[in-house]
């Protein structure tokens, strides 16, 4: 076991990280799916310390946790500071977790009903939003679809 570097747990109806704990202890484990499964979020933060107490430990570079009810942008982000190592979630490669999170961010906030039309008012968007700049310069990146798709799901004016 202790060279087991992948490992699919998908759709096997856990309710919880608790029972992942023994994964602690597989320090060769790169890829690890727990999709589908009933991973709750009512106790989301009992989900949070479990989860922490787990993956802490792990040098994962890919991990799906697609399909469970806990699986929110905010343990998302957690999981990338918690495993530096990690490179993809869910299928996405992490360098685009940010476009999601700004996505999330937008979505509540009045500001979002602004037009710009130009990556600068962008700029000037998430400046009064609180996102840093670096996170603003790392949106130039992906000016291409990325931009577009954040325009349609957010419904801003180009």
């Amino acid at each position: 076991m202790q060279l087991l570097s992948a490992l699919n747990l998908s759709h096997n109806k856990l309710s919880s990280f608790t029972p992942l704990e023994p994964l602690r202890l597989l320090k060769s484990l790169k890829v690890l799916d727990i999709s589908h499964n009933e991973i709750e979020s009512e106790l989301q933060m009992t989900n949070y310390w479990d989860s922490y107490a787990i993956f802490k430990d792990l040098s994962l570079i890919q991990l799906d946790i697609l399909g469970n009810a806990v699986a929110d942008e905010k343990l998302k982000l957690l999981l990338h500071k918690l495993m530096p190592e990690l490179k993809w979630l869910d299928d996405m490669a992490l360098q685009y977790l940010t476009l999601t999170t700004l996505r999330s961010a937008l979505a509540d906030n009045p500001r979002c009903q602004n037009d710009f039309r130009s990556i600068g008012g962008l700029e000037v968007l998430l400046d009064g939003l609180g996102i840093s700049s670096t996170s603003a310069l790392r949106l130039k990146e992906f000016v291409g679809l990325h931009f577009i798709l954040i325009y349609a799901s957010i419904d801003l004016k180009m």
